[in-house]
């Protein structure tokens, strides 16, 4: 259970809110005219305007007027008509966040100590039927906030978020959002007006802070127990348990990890990987794990499914994002699941390393073949793959600079010349010997950070060979990346 906290809460008057009524909810309503101006012309606009065209949400009561067309419902909710509903409306929201920070609605002259009394009595009852509760404090919008905190009267919110921190600590409850927006990194478009935030503002604050220690568990290493915790997932395709474990599909988007942090450190995050139905021509994908810090690392998942890796954490809230890097090729997949599913994940934990830990380093630039080649051959530590005429590989960098590209490059009739573009530029034009590959000349190039595409383009068509039936004009062999 949600509690939300606003400073009405421990007002001395907050008692005057009564909706408890002896006369029943749907008479009171219906003999309500704005209630009844409400619903007859929203039933009208729906019966005459195509379903495609209408809204949904709500606009937040500024809890001062009710514009012409609104209505209090019996629980104390607002309907706003929908004329005001325009996120555009910037100047609008300003003015009434100003207005709100000026004359601020339910802010208490002192900490009620009754108000303070029922909230813990509340607070027990949920405990002791076994309800969790997390506390929420909801944000101000940024011009209100800064209104309020020079004002004597309204300066008091700062001593109540304290007392419901201290009153979440004591008895071990999950404590969610600040009256100050901008510990939650929120800005003024955020908002609705002077004390309600948007929809994906919400989302934000609630993504991660609510743990999920029952979901997905965490492994303190020696020494170092409760000095970090994986409070949150949000992953667009959901949470799922696949023989009783917790799993994910990574696919669509950054999968967001949420970690909380008593010191900095370094974290190691483990986890084992499957290849997902979206990407079937390949077993082997591309992940960029990267924090709020900058610091990024590129992740290559083949044959061994166990995945380790270290990155820096600082204290308090970290978030860290895993980018699926290849491209699906089965839009639809053979059960009707609309989802984009490239990795799956299953037995995640993170520790918190030892003090002495660092982060270990891992290779600059990654490789990959990617269209126009045949299967990758192998003959004891060389590898070679044959391309039919055009073929790109596809190089990941975690820093931008000039790198010098190594290895062995053949041709399948001679003589042919290869042209090499970078990132959709040509960069250079190789021959190949005819009597075998030929080592790729020490020619630099510019990469970007990131995804990087080289491309090689036989100007011969493609042949056969006596001792290969295919279709061959290009081979690269041992390719590598070295910076320059």
């Amino acid at each position: 259970v949600i509690i939300e906290l606003s400073p009405w809460i421990l007002e001395l008057t907050a008692g005057r809110l009564h909706f408890n009524n002896s006369i029943p909810v749907k008479v009171t309503e219906f003999l309500s005219p704005r209630y009844f101006q409400t619903s007859f012309f929203t039933w009208w606009k729906q019966i005459t305007k195509s379903r495609r065209h209408a809204k949904a949400g709500y606009h937040a009561w500024d809890g001062q007027t009710l514009p012409e067309g609104g209505a209090i419902m019996a629980d104390g909710s607002t309907l706003f008509p929908e004329h005001i509903q325009n996120i555009r409306e910037r100047a609008r929201i300003l003015a009434m966040a100003v207005e709100f920070g000026q004359k601020p609605v339910g802010i208490p002259q002192t900490l009620d100590p009754d108000g303070k009394i029922k909230l813990n009595t509340f607070l027990d009852m949920l405990q002791h039927d076994g309800v969790q509760p997390v506390l929420f404090v909801p944000p101000y919008h940024p011009q209100a906030y800064k209104l309020m905190l020079n004002s004597e009267k309204s300066r008091i919110i700062v001593e109540e978020q304290k007392y419901f921190e201290a009153l979440a600590k004591r008895r071990g409850l999950t404590l969610v959002g600040s009256y100050n927006p901008s510990d939650l990194a929120l800005t003024e478009t955020d908002f609705h007006d002077g004390s309600h935030p948007r929809a994906d503002a919400i989302r934000r604050i609630f993504v991660g802070r609510v743990s999920l220690a029952k979901i997905v568990g965490t492994t303190p290493a020696t020494g170092t127990a409760n000095r970090m915790e994986l409070i949150g997932i949000d992953n667009a395709n959901g949470l799922e348990t696949v023989n009783g474990r917790p799993f994910f599909w990574i696919g669509g988007g950054d999968s967001c990890l949420s970690l909380h942090c008593a010191t900095n450190g370094t974290a190691l995050l483990g986890f084992c990987a499957s290849a997902g139905p979206s990407l079937p021509e390949t077993s082997e994908r591309l992940l960029l794990l990267r924090t709020e810090s900058s610091f990024s690392r590129l992740i290559r998942i083949n044959d061994n499914p166990n995945v380790e890796v270290t990155f820096p954490v600082r204290h308090g809230l970290n978030r860290v994002y895993l980018t699926p890097l290849d491209k699906p090729t089965a839009k639809t997949l053979s059960n009707g699941d609309p989802r984009t599913l490239l990795v799956g994940v299953s037995g995640l934990s993170v520790k918190l390393l030892p003090d002495a830990a660092v982060i270990r380093e891992a290779d600059q630039f990654t490789l990959r073949l990617t269209t126009g080649w045949y299967g990758v051959e192998h003959s004891g530590e060389d590898w070679w793959a044959w391309s039919t005429g055009r073929g790109q590989i596809s190089v990941f960098s975690k820093k931008a600079g000039s790198v010098i590209l190594t290895g062995a490059l053949g041709s399948a009739s001679h003589p042919n010349i290869i042209d090499v573009f970078v990132n959709g530029i040509k960069a250079d034009t190789w021959s190949p010997s005819e009597y075998g590959p030929t080592g790729i000349p020490p020619v630099h190039f510019a990469l970007n950070i990131g995804e990087n595409i080289i491309e090689f383009v036989s100007q011969k068509p493609a042949v056969t060979l006596p001792t290969d039936k295919r279709l061959l004009a290009i081979m690269v062999k041992n390719l590598g990346i070295l910076e320059n």
